[in-house]
């Protein structure tokens, strides 16, 4: 019988050894290999071993302690473990239960101190509560089946807390921490009404000692994320006449609008709702949110005069049509040379700013298909694209392929502008991100729900790809 051998998962040690996981006839082997010569060497007593069973790594990761934290795939569920690097079969640990982060988990914040926090939403009945990772353990867990620390965000500690105060803590929506991760803010959906608290941490415990009076936020609604940067509060909401904003406040006052909406044609406009913002260390404000997708499949080259519509399923079309030759005005796309140029052609035109807004066009060709996909609102259902061609097969797909979507936000013009950065998957699979936060390494982590109760996670994304 021969011998079944992958590499799973690889790491940059240094700048002379990788570090990876070697299965061997499905046996997990940790191993460094040298890349003067290739040679593979078992680290430590190399097999691996997590509470005496066999893994099943996939993803392997040092975090800024040093640490070596790998993805197990196991059949009841992915878990993060930390891999000893003295005796992996041994030493080797569980950091989280396999497929679970706690459920209902909302919001993603850290402090300057690498200290993750989240709420859990018990529901209407219950005051919502705040949880944190074990201090100092990055990307590791947020609640838990046995949470590190969990305090209640109305905890009576304080001889001012009330039970009416604490009902009406039931339906928060986001959060952020200061770097000290003394203070805190959360937005409250109070029966429809969005309000903005202020917490206070105990330095000794974490405990919470105090909780401001709520600040009502006026006239906005469809708020899901908030960021902070250097004590100055972010958020992404819509008024009352459906326009998309940025707003900052203080954390003492409410919510004032920086500069104008986004324009019509911002290519945030295909995002139904933002569900996380965070900003990095340089001061970039990073935004996700939802969109579903479509795709457009070339058998052949379009000819001339063939149109493309795409509706954005409310009150707007843009008709793009083919020309052979010429200089492309309007919505023309010049037919191209081949294939491939005519798709980036058409992709040019799609996500001109002169008409965006209503899809954004990536190109999703392989060795074997030429492919444009396209992201569109969540809401649109029906009518999103139409052909006389036929050398284009079109498919909607709808909610059925929704995918996540990162922005990057600039805010230094009239009106802030979004810019696309990427889709969001996880091995090539859609993900459902409810929160995103930056780690004191300015690495983007999410809680990702795409695989539904009890195997919630949290992911790692490379913002360049």
């Amino acid at each position: 019988m021969a011998i079944s051998e992958t590499f799973n998962a690889l790491v940059a040690l240094n700048a002379t050894t990788l570090q990876g996981v070697r299965s061997i006839d499905g046996v997990d082997w940790l191993v460094n290999i040298n890349l003067a010569d290739g040679a593979v060497t078992n680290v430590g007593d190399g097999e691996v071993k997590v509470a005496q069973a066999g893994t099943s790594i996939s993803a392997l990761s040092y975090n800024v302690y040093g640490e070596l934290i790998a993805l197990d795939t196991t059949t009841n569920g992915n878990r993060l473990v930390m891999l000893s690097t003295t005796s992996p079969s041994s030493l080797s640990v569980a950091l989280t239960r396999q497929g679970i982060l706690a459920d209902n988990m909302v919001g993603l914040t850290t402090d300057g101190n690498n200290q993750f926090f989240s709420i859990q939403d018990n529901g209407t009945a219950t005051a919502d509560r705040i949880f944190t990772n074990s201090a100092g353990r990055a990307n590791i867990e947020v609640g838990g089946p046995v949470p590190t620390i969990a305090v209640d965000i109305s905890d009576a500690l304080d001889a001012d807390f009330d039970n009416a105060l604490d009902a009406t803590f039931v339906n928060v929506v986001a959060i952020a921490m200061s770097d000290d991760g003394l203070t805190g803010y959360v937005i409250n959906n109070n029966a429809g009404t969005f309000e903005l608290s202020s917490i206070t941490r105990a330095s000794a415990d974490g405990q919470i000692t105090a909780v401001s009076a709520a600040v009502t936020i006026t006239g906005l609604t469809n708020i899901s994320a908030m960021a902070n940067v250097d004590g100055t509060l972010y958020i992404i909401a819509e008024d009352a006449g459906n326009n998309v904003g940025l707003y900052s406040s203080n954390g003492i006052a409410g919510f004032t609008q920086v500069g104008l909406n986004f324009i019509a044609t911002d290519v945030i406009q295909i995002v139904d709702s933002i569900t996380g913002l965070a900003i990095n260390s340089d001061g970039q404000l990073h935004a996700v949110g939802a969109v579903s997708s479509a795709t457009m499949t070339f058998d052949s080259n379009p000819v001339a005069d063939e149109i493309l519509i795409i509706n954005d399923g409310t009150n707007a079309a843009v008709t793009y049509t083919f020309i052979a030759t010429g200089t492309p005005t309007g919505t023309e796309v010049l037919i191209g040379s081949t294939i491939q140029a005519t798709i980036t052609n058409l992709i040019a035109q799609i996500n001109n700013a002169n008409h965006a807004g209503i899809a954004h066009a990536v190109d999703a060709s392989t060795s074997n298909t030429k492919m444009i996909r396209l992201l569109h609102s969540v809401s649109n259902t029906d009518g999103l694209l139409l052909t006389t061609s036929s050398a284009l097969n079109v498919t909607n797909f709808g909610q059925t392929a929704q995918r996540d979507v990162l922005l990057t936000i600039d805010s230094t013009g009239a009106a802030p502008v979004a810019t696309w950065v990427n889709v969001i998957e996880v091995d090539d699979q859609g993900t459902i991100i409810t929160a995103i936060e930056f780690d004191t390494a300015n690495r983007l982590v999410a809680i990702n729900n795409a695989y539904g109760n009890d195997k919630r996670m949290m992911v790692q994304i490379n913002i360049t790809d």
